[in-house]
Formats: C-alpha cells, sequence, structure tokens
C-alpha cells in the first residue's frame, strides 16, 4: 500500500444483531420469494477505525446478523456497546439506541455511502455511468477513493440461471469531514435533479414520491446498510459472490461543493412539481 492509500483512514459502526439482518430467499415453484430485512432491535455497535483500502474486504466478511452505519457513537462510550430499543437506554451502562440521541457523524474522516436503486419511474445506471454524472458535479470526486459494490441479493438466482442484470449497487468514498455528509448528500440529490437525474415514483397508494438516482435518505446517521449475505433457505437457489471493485484515490473534500442557488432550488421544485403533474396525468 503506498503512502497516500495507507493515510486514507475513516472511522463507521458495525452493527451485531441478536436476530440475522439479511433478506431470506426461496424457491417457490420457478419463483424467487423473498422476506424482507429486519429491524435491529437488539444487540451491539462497534466504532471502527480502518485505512479505506482495508474496507473491501470488511464488506465480504459480514455476516448475515451484521450490518453497517456511517454515523457513530460519541466517544465518551467505548468502541463497543450495547444497542436496545428506544426508550430503554442504560447510557451509565453503555446502553443507548441507534437514533439521532446517540448517533451523529462526526468531525473526523468517515464514509460516504451513494445507494443506486434501479426504479420502473427513473433511469437505470450503471456504476460508470453514475460516477460519471456525479463527477460533472462535483470533480473532486474524480481524484477520490471509491468502492463498487452490487447490490448483494442480485447474486441469488435459480441454480443454472445467468446473472440476474440490472441490479443496483453501492458506492462508498472517504470524506474528510463526516459532518458534512448530510448536506453533501442533499445537494447531489439536487443537483442530480438539475442535470436530468430526477424523477417522480408512485408509492402502492398512489402517492407521488422524490427521486433521483442515488437515494435521498441514506444520509441519516443512524441508517443502516446492510451488507451482510442473503439468507438462502431450502434448495435449488444458490448466492454468487457479489463483485466489489476498489479504485485508489484520496479522502473527498465535500465542502468544496456548493449548495444551491436561490434561482437553482426554486428551478429544482419547479421541475418536481412538473414531473408530479406528468406522472398523475398518465405520461412522463
Amino acid at each position: 500500500m503506498n503512502n497516500i492509500q495507507s493515510h486514507v483512514i475513516v472511522t463507521f459502526t458495525r452493527y451485531k444483531s441478536s436476530a440475522p439482518l439479511s433478506k431470506s430467499y426461496w424457491l417457490d415453484g420457478k419463483q424467487i420469494q423473498k422476506q424482507a430485512t429486519s429491524t435491529m432491535t437488539a444487540g451491539t455497535a462497534e466504532r471502527v477505525t480502518i485505512p479505506f483500502a482495508d474496507f473491501p474486504q470488511a464488506l465480504s466478511k459480514a455476516t448475515e446478523k451484521q450490518a453497517f452505519g456511517y454515523g457513530i457513537h460519541s466517544y465518551d462510550y467505548p468502541d463497543t456497546v450495547k444497542i436496545v430499543v428506544s426508550g430503554k437506554e442504560e447510557p451509565a451502562q453503555n446502553i443507548i439506541s441507534r437514533t439521532h440521541k446517540f448517533y451523529a457523524y462526526h468531525n473526523s474522516p468517515g464514509v460516504l455511502m451513494l445507494d443506486h436503486d434501479p426504479s420502473e419511474y427513473g433511469q437505470i445506471m450503471s456504476p460508470k455511468e453514475l460516477v460519471a454524472s456525479l463527477i460533472d458535479i462535483h470533480p473532486e470526486i474524480g481524484q477520490a477513493a471509491r468502492i463498487v459494490r452490487g447490490s448483494v441479493s442480485a447474486g441469488v438466482r435459480k441454480i443454472g440461471d445467468p446473472p440476474r442484470t440490472g441490479k443496483g449497487f453501492h458506492i462508498y468514498i472517504p470524506v474528510i469531514n463526516a459532518a458534512d455528509i448530510p448536506r453533501y448528500g442533499a445537494v447531489l440529490f439536487d443537483r442530480l435533479w438539475l442535470n436530468g437525474f430526477g424523477f417522480i415514483a408512485l408509492s402502492s397508494s398512489g402517492s407521488t414520491l422524490v427521486r433521483s438516482a442515488i437515494d435521498g435518505s441514506v444520509f441519516s446517521p443512524e441508517r443502516l446498510d446492510f451488507v451482510g449475505k442473503p439468507i438462502i433457505s431450502g434448495t435449488g437457489l444458490e448466492l454468487m459472490p457479489t463483485e466489489i471493485i476498489y479504485f485508489k484515490g484520496n479522502l473527498l473534500d465535500t465542502q468544496t461543493l456548493q449548495g444551491l442557488t436561490d434561482d437553482e432550488k426554486i428551478t429544482v421544485k419547479r421541475l418536481e412539481a412538473e414531473k408530479k403533474v406528468a406522472i398523475k396525468g398518465g405520461y412522463m
């Protein structure tokens, strides 16, 4: 590892749940069925500091009971704490909850996670296409280290079938100041709208949902990244390894990306309103 790479150090949280966190898959006749990811209600959280170059290995070793988080608990607590549901905390005993009360982004190097989840309402992008669109917005991304990992569920397939395509992926970027992640994520989201990568999706109830090429909901410090391998039940399915690609580079200074001007904010709201009207009218 060269000198630059060895100094790209990040801190994140590794959660371990008392119950599985990964999605479960099984074969019902010819159809692949799945059960949604569980919510973590009890377990432990470990504050982890490693070279970013070692992060791919951490991802690949995650079990079905583990998830990562990119906010961390206060350094007033030890590296490993016990996690309980909100209202059951005992801070003096190092027992806390995975909430905003205890989890935040600190003014220190951390991990920015970007999530691309293909949608029938928006663009399906490859990692290369998404990175190119992000570099157009913030050229410094091109010099930053990053890791691209395909959706862990994309490796689930019927035995003998070809690999599944068009699935989602995560991009991980080490940042100088993790405290800026919520602002930075919101600015990226809006600038993707300005660049033509925003769309409106419809919920199951028919309500309109503002979306872009990246998931705008993942930047809260207590959110979980379900990195563990899926659980395969029964016979007929197999799990192929998920590719993890590491690109060398430096820490990203997110604060070099300026926020939107007042005119740009007005434009984003106008674009959102127009697309809401369009989709409700039955055309895109």
